[in-house]
């Protein structure tokens, strides 16, 4: 399925850089993109310190055992979900500021 996806959006990025090739973009097109980047570098950094404290925390404490080899593979599900989530908020601070803007 994740390849699928994959795939999926490189064909609709493929379609969306064939349909916008002759684009104009002024300053606030470039503002509004650096704002949502920085929106989504925010997101990403503070799950990344949380979710590593949480780590630890369960570490320390004792609920979870280093030594299972499962530990890798839910970190990495969480890393994705973190991905997901910061993509989101990006977007969603572009479409934000776009409304603002009109």
């Amino acid at each position: 399925m994740i390849i699928a996806i994959i795939v999926l959006q490189i064909v609709l990025q493929l379609v969306i850089a064939i349909f916008t090739r002759n684009r104009i973009t002024d300053e606030r097109d470039r503002l509004i993109e650096l704002r949502g980047y920085r929106a989504g570098y925010l997101v990403i950094t503070s799950l990344m310190v949380i979710g590593l404290g949480m780590l630890w925390l369960h570490a320390t404490i004792g609920h979870l055992s280093l030594d299972s080899r499962m530990v890798g593979l839910h970190f990495l599900s969480v890393f994705f979900g973190m991905l997901v989530i910061a993509d989101i908020a990006k977007t969603l601070t572009q479409i934000v500021s776009y409304r603002k803007a009109l």
